[in-house]
C-alpha cells in the first residue's frame, strides 16, 4: 500500500465481530487469541479500495487468480498501472514478446486503470493507441522518453471521441474518460503543433512537455494583445503547465502561454533557454505594461553579476518584465518554476513576487518562485505540498453516468469511489510533476542532482532522490552526480546516498575518469572507501584496468596525487591481488611505481614496493625505462635509496 493514502482517517478502530473466548472477567489480562483477519469479510467497497493500492500488473494478476471474488474486485478497482519496474526485463533478449505480453495483459488484468505509467517503454504509436483505447477509465498517461510522433498525439487525443461502451452488468453507460494529465516529456519528435493541439484538449488539467523549439511559436500579435488585455482561452481548465528544457523562449511565447492557460496555478519553465537577444530590442507590439510599483521594485531588486554586460542586463530586465506580465495575467497562479534561469533574474523575480504589500495593492497574493537547482533542500517538499493543496481534478468520475434506477447505497458508493479516484489522480499527478521538475537540466545538461552533488548538499540529494531524480543522468562532459560528488569530496554522505539509490560507480566521464579514479586523484579518502564498499557488495571488479580510461587505475591516481592514505586503502582492499595492482601498466606501460618514482616520494614507494616487491622495480614502461631509470632522470635520491633497499633484501 502507498502510505500517503488512507481509507478513512476518522473511522473507528477495527474490532473482531465476536469476542474471543477467555478474554472476559479476570482473564482480561491474559494474552488474547484474536480470530484471524479475513480480507473477504470486509465490505466489498473496502476490499475494492484495498486492491486499488496495487500498481504492479503482476501483483494484480496474482490477486485476480486467487479466487473469483477477488477477480471481480480487481475488475472494479480504480488502479494505477506502473510499468517502470518491468523495463529491465523488456530490454533483455525476448523483450519484444514480453512487451507485447505486458500491453495485452494490462486491459485484461487491470481494466479499471485510471493512471498508466509507461515511461521509456519502446512503443510504436499504434501499440500505444491500442493499449489506451482498451482502458475507458484512463485519465492519467505518462509516456515520457519514447518516440511519440505528432500523428500519435493526434490519434491519442481522438480517443475520447470513440463510441460509448455499454456495461449492462453494472447498469452504466461509459464513454472514455477525459484526460486529467498527460506527460509527454522527452518525446523528441513532438513539435509546437503538438503543443497547440494539447493546449486545446478539453478537460485537461496537467500537461508536461519538453525540448520544444519555441523560437517561431507565439509570435502572433493576437497572443501579445491577449496578454495585454488579460484575455485568454477562457474554456481552458489547465492547472499545471510544465514546459521544460525548451529552446528560445521569447516574449511572444511567454504571452501565448499565459493566453492559452488562463486558469494555470503552476507554470513550470525549468531548463528553458531565453532568446536573450529578442529581449534587448522590444518586439513590434512593444513592452508589456506593468504597474509602476512593480516596475520600480523590479529595477531595485535586480542585481547584475559582476561580469554582466549592459546588453545582458537589458535582456534580463526585458525577460523579467514579460514574465511578470504573464504572472499578473494569471490570477490563480501560485508558483513559477525558473530552475536554471539566470540567477540575477530569478532573485529579482522572487523579490517582486514575494512582496506582500505591492501585490496586495494589485489584489494578488505572493507567488512562489522555484529553483530546484539551488534550493532543492527546501523547494522539493514545498512544491509537493503546494501541488497537493491546489491541484484538483475537474471531474473525479469522468465519463461515467449512473442509471436513475441506482439505489441510494450505490450512489453513496459511487461518491466514495469518485473521491478515491480524485485522491489517486492528484497523488500520481503530484509525483509525476515533481519528477519532471527534479530532472530538468541546464544547457550543459546538468540536473539539480548534479548541482546538489557538487555543493555537497545531503538534504538536497535526499529530497531530489525522493522526488524521482534520475541518479545516473550525465552532463555534456559525461559526468554523473556520483562523479561530481566524488570529485568535490564535500560530503561522504552524499556519495553514500547516491550509491544507496543505485548510482553506478563504473560510469566514466568523457575523459575516461571514473568516480573512484577522481576521488583517489583528489585525495578524498572517505569517498574512496564508500565506493570500495559498494563495489565489493555488488561484485564489481574495481581493480580491472579495463574499467578506467587508458588503464589509469585509482592506484595510479593516488600515486599522481601523492596520497599515501588513499594508496594504503586501495592496497588493503585489493588484498592478495595488491601485487598485480602495483605492477599493472597504463596505456603507456607505466606502473604506479613508475609514477611514484617520477614524483620522488620515498614513503609512497615504500608502501607500493611492500606489495609489489622486486618485480615492480624491474618492470619497464613503454619507453623502456624501469622505475629506477625514472628516479635517476629526475634526481630523486630518496627514491633511489628505497630501490636499493628493496633489491638488497631480495
Amino acid at each position: 500500500m502507498r502510505g500517503t493514502l488512507t481509507l478513512n482517517p476518522w473511522a473507528p478502530a477495527w474490532t473482531p465481530r465476536r469476542q474471543p473466548a477467555g478474554t472476559s472477567g479476570n482473564n482480561a489480562a491474559a494474552p488474547q487469541q484474536l480470530e484471524p483477519f479475513e480480507l473477504m469479510r470486509l465490505p466489498d467497497a473496502v476490499v475494492t479500495t484495498v486492491i486499488s493500492f496495487l500498481s504492479s500488473p503482476s501483483d494484480v494478476a496474482n490477486c485476480a487468480l486467487a479466487c473469483k471474488s477477488l477477480k471481480q474486485h480487481t475488475e472494479d478497482a480504480e488502479l494505477v498501472c506502473d510499468t517502470r519496474r518491468r523495463l529491465l526485463p523488456l530490454e533483455t533478449a525476448g523483450g519484444e514478446g514480453k512487451k507485447r505480453e505486458l500491453l495485452e495483459g494490462i486491459p485484461k488484468t487491470m481494466p479499471g486503470t485510471v493512471a498508466l505509467l509507461l515511461p521509456s517503454l519502446p512503443l510504436e504509436d499504434g501499440e500505444l493507441l491500442r493499449c489506451v483505447t482498451t482502458l475507458p477509465r484512463l485519465q492519467l498517461l505518462d509516456v515520457s522518453s519514447r518516440k511519440l510522433t505528432h500523428g500519435g498525439v493526434t490519434a491519442l487525443l481522438q480517443r475520447t471521441a470513440g463510441d460509448k461502451q455499454q456495461d449492462c452488468e453494472h447498469g452504466k453507460c461509459r464513454a472514455p474518460a477525459s484526460f486529467f494529465m498527460l506527460n509527454l516529456q522527452r518525446c523528441f519528435q513532438l513539435t509546437t503543433g503538438s503543443l497547440d493541439a494539447l493546449l486545446a484538449v478539453p478537460g485537461l488539467s496537467c500537461l508536461a512537455l519538453s525540448h520544444l523549439d519555441l523560437g517561431r511559436w507565439g509570435t502572433e500579435a493576437d497572443a501579445l494583445a491577449c496578454l495585454a488585455a488579460g484575455q485568454g482561452a477562457r474554456s481552458s481548465v489547465l492547472q499545471v503547465l510544465v514546459l521544460q528544457n525548451c529552446l528560445r523562449l521569447h516574449a511572444g511565447a511567454i504571452a501565448a502561454l499565459a493566453a492559452a492557460a488562463p486558469a494555470a496555478r503552476f507554470l513550470m519553465l525549468g531548463g528553458c533557454t531565453l532568446a536573450l537577444a529578442a529581449f534587448v530590442s522590444p518586439p513590434a507590439a512593444g513592452v508589456p505594461h506593468l504597474p509602476q510599483p512593480v516596475l520600480d521594485l523590479l529595477h531595485a531588486a535586480y542585481k547584475a553579476a559582476p561580469t554582466s554586460t549592459s546588453a545582458t542586463v537589458a535582456a534580463h530586465l526585458g525577460a523579467a518584465q514579460w514574465l511578470l506580465a504573464a504572472v499578473l495575467a494569471l490570477p490563480q497562479l501560485v508558483a513559477l518554476d525558473l530552475t536554471f534561469f539566470p540567477l540575477p533574474l530569478v532573485a529579482a523575480m522572487r523579490r517582486v513576487l514575494g512582496d506582500v504589500e505591492v501585490l496586495a495593492g494589485l489584489g494578488r497574493t505572493p507567488v512562489e518562485v522555484w529553483d530546484f537547482a539551488n534550493d532543492a533542500a527546501t523547494v522539493v517538499e514545498q512544491a509537493r505540498s503546494l501541488l497537493r493543496r491546489h491541484l484538483h481534478p475537474v471531474s473525479p468520475s469522468a465519463g461515467e453516468v449512473t442509471n436513475t434506477a441506482a439505489t441510494a447505497e450505490a450512489g453513496a458508493s459511487a461518491v466514495s469511489a469518485g473521491a478515491r479516484v480524485a485522491d489517486l489522480l492528484v497523488e500520481e499527478a503530484v509525483r509525476c510533476i515533481v519528477r519532471c521538475a527534479v530532472n530538468s537540466s541546464s544547457t550543459s545538461r546538468s540536473t539539480p542532482l548534479h548541482m546538489a552533488a557538487m555543493t555537497g548538499s545531503i538534504a538536497g540529494i535526499r529530497q531530489l532522490l525522493a522526488g524521482g531524480a534520475v541518479v545516473d543522468a550525465r552532463d555534456t562532459g559525461g559526468a554523473t552526480a556520483l562523479f561530481l560528488a566524488s570529485e568535490a569530496g564535500k560530503s561522504v554522505d552524499v556519495c553514500a546516498a547516491l550509491l544507496a539509490a543505485g548510482a553506478d560507480p563504473t560510469i566514466s566521464n568523457a575523459q575516461g575518469e571514473s568516480p573512484m579514479y577522481i576521488a583517489a586523484l583528489r585525495g578524498h579518502l572517505g569517498c574512496v572507501q564508500a565506493l570500495l564498499r559498494t563495489c565489493t557488495s555488488r561484485g564489481i571488479q574495481w581493480m580491472d584496468p579495463e574499467l578506467y580510461g587508458d588503464s589509469w587505475t585509482p592506484l595510479h591516481a593516488a600515486a599522481v596525487a601523492g596520497r599515501e592514505d588513499v594508496a594504503a586503502c586501495l592496497l588493503q582492499a585489493a588484498g592478495a591481488a595488491g601485487s598485480e595492482l602495483v605492477v599493472a601498466p597504463n596505456k603507456y606501460g607505466q606502473s604506479v611505481v613508475h609514477i611514484a618514482a617520477r614524483k620522488g616520494s620515498a614513503q609512497l614507494l615504500r608502501l607500493l614496493l611492500s606489495a609489489g616487491g622486486v618485480e615492480a622495480v624491474v618492470r619497464r614502461d613503454g619507453s623502456g625505462d624501469t622505475p629506477v631509470d625514472v628516479a635517476k632522470k629526475n634526481r630523486h635520491t630518496a627514491a633511489l635509496a628505497e630501490f636499493r633497499r628493496v633489491t638488497a633484501q631480495a
